[in-house]
C-alpha cells in the first residue's frame, strides 16, 4: 500500500465564490419571512390599538353621565339630611 500525502491546493487555485447567489438561500428566506410577520404584527398591533381607542372614545360620554348622576345624588342626599 502505498502512503500519499494529503492533498491541498495552494489559495491561488481554489476558484472564487459567487459574489451573489441569484436565488435566495433558505436562510435569507427565513429572516425575510421572519421580518414579513414582524411587520404584519406591527400593523395587528396598531390596528388593536385604534380600535381600542375608538371604544375609549365612545366610552367618554357615559363616563360624564355616570359622574353627573354620581354627582346628583350625592347633593341631593345632602340636602335630605340637612
Amino acid at each position: 500500500m502505498e502512503l500519499r500525502e494529503p492533498y491541498s491546493p495552494e489559495v491561488s487555485a481554489l476558484p472564487k465564490s459567487p459574489a451573489a447567489p441569484s436565488v435566495p438561500s433558505p436562510e435569507r428566506s427565513a429572516v425575510k419571512t421572519n421580518a414579513m410577520s414582524y411587520d404584519e404584527e406591527e400593523v395587528e398591533r396598531s390596528r388593536h390599538f385604534a380600535q381600542a381607542l375608538k371604544e375609549l372614545k365612545n366610552l367618554r360620554p357615559q363616563l360624564y353621565s355616570a359622574a353627573e348622576y354620581c354627582e346628583s345624588s350625592y347633593l341631593y342626599s345632602d340636602q335630605k339630611q340637612a
